[in-house]
């Protein structure tokens, strides 16, 4: 499921694979050849995310940035990382 929140889309490299169950929601970008598989949730409530090039988050792996402010970052994995469920980032 692709969602808009806030006026912001998610922006899908072509060659990422999404998962008919994975939720993509808000200021995402996934990035080439990445994989979002079964039961993944991406939110960008109030911050960016961006899954870089060559990564997989797997099964069921919850990704959300919620919490505004001046100490909040947006969430960055770069390339080559399998996010799973429990893993920081």
């Amino acid at each position: 499921m692709i969602l808009e929140h806030k006026g912001k889309k998610p922006s899908i490299h072509p060659t990422a694979y999404i998962a008919p169950n994975a939720t993509i929601c808000g200021d995402v970008t996934i990035g080439a050849n990445s994989r979002i598989m079964f039961g993944a949730q991406i939110i960008a409530e109030n911050n960016s995310i961006s899954i870089g090039e060559n990564c997989i988050v797997l099964e069921n792996a919850v990704l959300r940035s919620v919490i505004p402010g001046k100490n909040c970052h947006p969430t960055n994995t770069n390339r080559y990382g399998p996010f799973k469920k429990n893993s920081p980032i």
